[in-house]
């Protein structure tokens, strides 16, 4: 039997975005149109009996077509796959080369007043599907889909704002055109439509308004790199830089074990500073949220000065120093403290008063409240917060992009940062909003930044994935000087270069260098003197007049030579050393904790060779 076509499926949709010729009769995401059974108890499977249009929140659109009967199944005997003899039906297996579908879609339309005129055309037959332009003739097929499924058709446009793109149709408009279903078979039966009478509907579609997550945090950096370091100052009294009062020179002038600028309380002019380490901080949790918080001395002699406990934000704490250790250490907090919030996130203060602590240094979440050090009576100073070196300066920017359903409670944090950057504010779809905040390093510094807030009708959590800048600390670069020229090993060629410095050899010639020991005794431990736990802790003189050292322990005895003279050029105020004493102490602490001792003799070594100003 011929194929004939004959409408069994029409109908004709407008969708559009709100166009005045038009007013729409529907507003939603979904829109079905339904038939009765019009061939009595024939259940075709091309009898339409509804077809529904559904937009998706990712612009997808899909046109489920259910037929009374089994799709593809042209006879009504339930089977898409075998003809029915007494009813002399084709039946082909699917949709078969004797059955076909055509779906007449016009697209764009902006008004359907006058009818509709399709200019794309679907047809599925033999089991095939073919999309084209019915204007240009071009090929659609790849954005459009078509399944016979054992209840439906389902035909649906992927992507439709592509599918738009493809037909010249501007994609500022979420919905378009009309639709007209076409469907024919030789069944000898009447013609079925949708409904009975051919219709043009106008009707708009919109995307349902799905709550997303997608929130985008990007942090830069006006800089990459900063310094090199200016430590911040204090505020002590009467405070006379020459004296070097609020910093540790490591003399231990009673041999108490103890390393300071004196062994008595003589800052009688001194309302407050800092020294012999400190013995007591009281800090502040400037967190957010509940924590718990563990305070260690660092090493050497490292100890635990606060045993893991909870606090809750703005809890004020105390930590003690501890019994453990030699004499300079004994009732200190050391060298330094590691505070640790959930055992993550380590932050340090350095309290050997060899730089500035006291009430307003901050630490990560953490503020010095008041303290007290081991040999002055008097609290430790306050330390200047509200000023930055210039090259220490830097501003970091973060911008915040919701790309999701609008964003309730947004609060950007930076983990280095003690208040929120920003909020709790309203972000809305699509907004996009900026905030900055700037800092004062004094390390090489990584910051991660976290954006988080709420979304939908049920306030769930949304967050961004943290966004990280790492800026660089750039080190002063010790002066190199030229042997022969302004270096003598035996450091009595006076130096022309800006910096002095005096060998282990000057140094060790105590009898007749005994004058230029200013503030260390030839007896003074090395130990004491470095804060550092060394083999035998000799005296400085002997270590001074050691030398050919080999096997093992030859690079730590090395640097001790260095280390000592080091501390003496950088204790006479003659001698205009590069390093401060407290630098030198530095040195050698970080070499004994890495066990680096190579590096840490040779930079003292560099400075040690600059030439000594001294001709006795």
């Amino acid at each position: 039997m011929d194929l004939k076509r004959r409408m069994i499926g029409g109908a004709l949709l407008g969708l559009f975005a709100g166009m005045a010729t038009v007013a729409p009769t529907y507003a939603a995401n979904t829109y079905t149109i339904t038939d009765a059974q019009e061939i009595g108890a024939f259940p075709s499977g091309y009898d339409i009996k509804e077809i529904t249009f559904t937009l998706d929140a990712n612009f997808n659109l899909t046109a489920d077509i259910i037929p009374w009967g089994v799709p593809g199944d042209a006879d009504g005997d339930g089977d898409p796959n075998a003809s029915s003899v007494p009813l002399s039906i084709t039946d082909d297996v699917g949709v078969g080369p004797t059955e076909y579908l055509e779906i007449d879609m016009e697209c764009g339309a902006v008004d359907v007043s006058n009818g509709c005129s399709p200019n794309v055309i679907v047809t599925y037959t033999d089991n095939t599907l073919s999309v084209y332009n019915l204007l240009t003739a071009a090929d659609l097929t790849p954005f459009v889909s078509f399944t016979v499924l054992p209840d439906r058709y389902v035909m649906t446009i992927t992507d439709l704002l592509g599918f738009k793109t493809a037909l010249g149709i501007s994609t500022t408009a979420v919905n378009f055109g009309a639709f007209h279903f076409v469907a024919s078979f030789s069944d000898a039966q009447e013609d079925d439509s949708v409904p009975d009478n051919f219709a043009c509907e106008a009707v708009h579609l919109d995307p349902p308004d799905v709550a997303k997550c997608d929130l985008l945090l990007q942090k830069t950096s006006n800089v990459s790199t900063v310094g090199p370091l200016a430590m911040a100052i204090g505020n002590e009294d009467d405070h006379d830089d020459s004296s070097d009062w609020n910093s540790d020179s490591h003399s231990d002038r009673n041999h108490s074990g103890d390393s300071d600028d004196s062994d008595s309380d003589s800052g009688t002019s001194h309302s407050c500073g800092c020294k012999g380490k400190v013995s007591q901080l009281k800090l502040r949790y400037m967190g957010t949220s509940p924590t718990t918080v563990k305070v260690d001395r660092i090493d050497p002699f490292g100890t635990t000065l606060f045993p893991s406990t909870a606090i809750l934000p703005g809890d004020v704490f105390t930590v003690n120093g501890s019994s453990y250790g030699p004499k300079g250490f004994k009732g200190t907090l050391g060298v330094g403290i590691s505070i640790t919030e959930n055992g993550e996130n380590p932050v340090q203060i350095h309290t050997s008063c060899s730089e500035p602590v006291g009430p307003g240094l901050i630490a990560g979440n953490f503020e010095v409240v008041s303290g007290n050090s081991k040999k002055f009576s008097k609290p430790l100073c306050p330390v200047v917060t509200d000023t930055c070196p210039a090259n220490q300066k830097v501003t970091y920017t973060y911008t915040v992009t919701n790309n999701g359903t609008a964003v309730s409670d947004l609060v950007v944090t930076d983990n280095k940062m003690v208040d929120p950057i920003a909020g709790p504010i309203s972000l809305a779809a699509g907004a996009t909003k900026t905030f900055t905040a700037n800092a004062c390093l004094y390390e090489t510094t990584t910051n991660i930044a976290s954006a988080s807030g709420t979304y939908g009708a049920n306030n769930e959590a949304c967050a961004a994935p943290d966004a990280s800048v790492t800026v660089e600390m750039l080190v002063n670069t010790p002066p190199q000087c030229t042997p022969g020229v302004d270096c003598d090993d035996d450091h009595h060629n006076p130096p022309s270069g800006e910096h002095h410095g005096c060998g282990p050899d000057f140094w060790g010639d105590h009898k007749k260098h005994k004058a230029r020991w200013r503030s260390h005794k030839e007896d003074d431990r090395f130990d004491a003197s470095f804060g550092v736990d060394a083999s035998g802790n000799k005296g400085l003189l002997k270590v001074l007049k050691e030398k050919n050292f080999s096997g093992r322990g030859a690079a730590s005895k090395d640097l001790q030579r260095h280390a000592a003279a080091a501390l003496l050029n950088a204790s006479n105020p003659d001698v205009n050393y590069f390093y401060t004493a407290g630098e030198v102490a530095e040195i050698v602490l970080n070499a004994y904790a890495t066990k680096d001792f190579e590096t840490a003799r040779n930079l003292l070594k560099a400075q040690n060779d600059c030439g000594c100003p001294f001709n006795d």
